[in-house]
Formats: C-alpha cells, sequence, structure tokens
C-alpha cells in the first residue's frame, strides 16, 4: 500500500495497492474496512480486481489505485480461481493503515 498525494485534512486520499501475482489466480477481491472519525462506525468497500479493472497488471505484479477516506484501515486481498472465481479468504494478505 502506498499513498499517492496529500488532499487535505478530511479528504479522501489516492492510495495504491500493489501485490505479487499468484499463479493461476483469473482475479483479485480486495476488501477493506475502516472506521472514521468522528463517528467510528465501520465501514467497507470490496474491488473485484482483474487485467481490465487494475491500474496495471504484468506477470510478476498487480496494481490498483482507490480513493479512500481518512481512517483506521485493514485490508484483504485474495485470489480468485476458476471459472466460478472462487477463492481462500483465510490465506488473504492483509494490509493495515491510518490514513490521517
Amino acid at each position: 500500500m502506498q499513498l499517492l498525494a496529500r488532499a487535505g485534512p478530511g479528504r479522501d486520499e489516492r492510495v495504491r495497492f500493489q501485490w505479487d501475482q499468484v499463479d493461476g489466480a483469473k482475479g483479485y477481491l480486495l476488501i477493506g474496512r475502516w472506521t472514521q472519525p468522528p463517528s467510528w462506525t465501520i465501514q467497507s468497500r470490496a474491488y473485484r480486481v482483474g487485467a481490465a479493472n487494475a491500474t496495471s497488471s504484468t506477470s510478476d505484479h498487480v496494481t490498483f489505485e482507490v480513493l479512500l477516506p481518512p481512517g483506521s484501515h485493514s485490508w484483504r486481498v485474495t485470489a480468485l480461481f476458476g471459472a466460478r472465481l472462487v477463492g481462500d479468504t483465510a490465506t488473504a494478505t492483509t494490509f493495515a493503515f491510518d490514513i490521517k
């Protein structure tokens, strides 16, 4: 995860996620949860990431950029396989970070 630019207090920030390609994966599921002041209500978002909507996709890495609000974030990326795009969420890679 990389914060690309500072937009200012209380504004969404552009964040780049990057992970290694998994052999045989047809796509990836990126799921995030976060709390955002002042309410601290848990919010969530999910993205299905593939070659068509990734910021970049090479034989080694996948990069995906998104605007995220300030708060304490926890994200997971899961490789998806087969025609039904099934993944094992127990082996997901986790990212945790704060955007202030």
